[in-house]
């Protein structure tokens, strides 16, 4: 599961999952994951510095700090993060 999410067919770019992946991660407060994907997105981003800031202020700066696609998926995954029901379609 984890290969097809992270390097499968997707309209995302591998830099978008990557930092997908790390804002579920520091929301789940899983630090090994936070490290993993916050590396690997580094390598792959322009700005690794939002990265390194606090988890706290993260929601505060994401939308300053990143281009609209990211900020779109950062706050995508905050919501799906922490009220998962909120994203399902309604049927």
């Amino acid at each position: 599961m984890y290969e097809t999410t992270m390097y499968g067919a997707s309209p995302l770019s591998h830099a978008e999952r990557e930092f997908l992946a790390f804002t579920v991660s520091r929301l789940n407060r899983c630090e090994p994951c936070s490290r993993h994907h916050s590396g690997r997105y580094a390598q792959l981003a322009a700005f690794a510095e939002v990265l390194t800031r606090d988890a706290d202020r993260i929601r505060e700066e994401i939308s300053v700090d990143c281009g609209e696609p990211v900020s779109m998926i950062a706050r995508f995954s905050m919501r799906a993060t922490s009220s998962p029901a909120s994203t399902m379609p309604i049927a």
